[in-house]
């Protein structure tokens, strides 16, 4: 899966359909304001096709850290708003990949961190690879 676009794609969705004040970047937090975006372990193959294909549960998470808390909560809920529409579509670039669905667990307050608000979110994007 070395060839897998999802999280590429992912930031640039957001970064092409939201005008967040931050770009989307594919790293963890820094000490600076950032919105951050990483895959995490967990996922698995929910379903294998005679044809090799098979279609599997990617996890990722997003966090976001910004100096003021009322900006750092507008931008989480911008992006969980924008993942959480139903006729959200992520495709790939190279093919390899097929978006099926997007998977979200509710934005949580992380705390702060160098006298910043962090929050986070976390989910699963369900693709056929």
């Amino acid at each position: 899966m070395n060839d897998n676009d999802f999280m590429e794609q992912l930031a640039t969705y957001l970064n092409v359909h939201l005008n967040l004040p931050l770009p989307v970047q594919l790293s963890f937090l820094t000490d600076d304001p950032s919105i951050a975006l990483f895959p995490v372990p967990g996922g698995r193959a929910t379903t294998s096709y005679w044809d090799t294909t098979k279609e599997m549960d990617f996890k990722w998470e997003l966090m976001v850290q910004e100096a003021s808390a009322e900006d750092t909560a507008a931008i989480m809920w911008a992006i969980y708003g924008a993942l959480a529409k139903d006729d959200l579509m992520i495709m790939s670039s190279n093919g390899s990949y097929k978006f099926n669905q997007m998977n979200l667990n509710q934005p949580e307050l992380e705390g702060e961190k160098n006298e910043m608000t962090v929050w986070s979110l976390s989910g699963s994007a369900n693709l056929t690879i």
